[in-house]
């Protein structure tokens, strides 16, 4: 069961369709989103933004060693505040294993979402491949991890 608190199912739904359509989320990808989750004892608490929100923007190429996302945070149930960040990583081999031998983030403005989306980002519910989203490396001011830092 997900995280429990004050407010209830139908302000968090109603809170994450609003943030869908200004960022221009598909609206198939949120709603059957919605549909799974209303089927779940899910309630959403003052602190799902520590969670984030439910979709990333995603830019990967089959066989490619690189990927990035962009993820939303949400602190509160306000739409203005939140933390957008876009991550990257670089894999590669080291000691015949395949690794995350790069990574780097900043923060983006809204207003940056279009250009990212116009350049190949996809939303999407589930990272493929799947990437840590370091919001905390972000806040202590850490913008780029070698291979020694992910191990």
């Amino acid at each position: 069961m997900s995280l429990i608190n004050k407010f209830d199912k139908d302000h968090y739904f109603t809170f994450i369709k609003k943030i869908c359509k200004e960022f221009e989320v598909p609206k198939d990808l949120y709603l059957n989103w919605m549909e799974k989750m209303n089927d779940e004892q899910t309630v959403a608490s003052l602190t799902f933004g520590q969670d984030g929100f439910p979709f990333c923007l995603q830019k990967y190429e089959e066989g490619s060693l690189e990927t990035s996302v962009i993820a939303i945070q949400f602190n509160t149930f306000n739409f203005h505040d939140l933390t957008i960040l876009w991550e990257y990583r670089k894999f590669g081999y080291p000691e015949g294993k395949l690794y995350a031998i790069e990574g780097k983030r900043k923060y983006l403005n809204k207003d940056e979402l279009a250009f990212y989306i116009s350049q190949g980002y996809k939303w999407t519910e589930k990272l493929n491949p799947q990437i840590t989203i370091n919001f905390s490396l972000a806040k202590k001011g850490i913008f780029y991890s070698s291979y020694e830092d992910f191990k």
